[in-house]
């Protein structure tokens, strides 16, 4: 019997955008070490006034995309050497559909620093997004562990096919308390997709039980395995 600790709410589909909304929760998640151009002490140069006014444009949520884009490009064009700055604006291309310049911005700050895990993770995120699961997972696999590697390496079995393991890891992610709400949706899914109604039944209720019932039941409903030996 499969036993989760949190509960998700709302959420009944991962468009591509939302792997980046939630990615954004992550930035910062693991530490690395800065590097500068010109020999420059760690977050020397992204702290001279003009690249911190150009940070401070791009991170400006209500502001225009194509403007915080380019602030964070300029950014980069003076701090070529800060991973920091190629991992932020990865987020802000992948949370708007940009995953080919994602891919290469990720690609730049790995060649600064290769073993970043920041960019790593988010290189995986956009692998997946663009349908190359296998090559996402392999990365997944070598990162450290926590919630939302956990919860992409679900993604990528679910991808897969894998459905085991895909609930494995998606159960793993919600204990370890990944913040997405779909996550407990994702679980269901792959319930259905073993024929395993009694877990299935177990996860409903529990979001009956600390979910928006409303909500959350009519959602939930259609992905619960169909009952077959008539007990209802």
């Amino acid at each position: 019997m499969h036993k989760v600790s949190r509960v998700a709410r709302t959420g009944r589909n991962v468009a591509t955008r939302k792997h980046a909304l939630v990615l954004s929760l992550f930035v910062g998640l693991w530490p690395y070490p800065g590097i500068a151009g010109n020999g420059e002490p760690p977050g020397a140069c992204e702290n001279r006034p003009a690249v911190k006014s150009l940070i401070q444009e791009g991170n400006a949520l209500a502001g225009p995309y194509d403007s915080r884009r380019a602030a964070f490009e300029q950014a980069i064009r003076h701090c070529p050497e800060d991973p920091k700055l190629y991992n932020t604006l990865s987020v802000l291309l992948m949370k708007h559909g940009a995953f080919a310049a994602a891919l290469d911005s990720i690609s730049r700050g790995l060649r600064v620093e290769p073993a970043n895990p920041e960019l790593r993770f988010n290189r995986a995120v956009a692998l997946l997004s663009v349908g190359r699961a296998s090559d996402s997972l392999a990365i997944l696999k070598q990162l450290p562990a926590g919630a939302a590697t956990e919860f992409y390496t679900g993604m990528a079995h679910r991808r897969l096919g894998a459905h085991e393991a895909a609930r494995h890891a998606l159960l793993r992610a919600f204990e370890l308390g990944y913040p997405d709400p779909y996550v407990l949706y994702a679980v269901i899914e792959q319930d259905r997709a073993l024929g395993d109604k009694k877990a299935g039944l177990e996860h409903f209720q529990i979001l009956l039980i600390y979910g928006p019932l409303h909500e959350q039941a009519s959602a939930v409903d259609a992905s619960l395995p169909a009952d077959t030996d008539g007990t209802g």
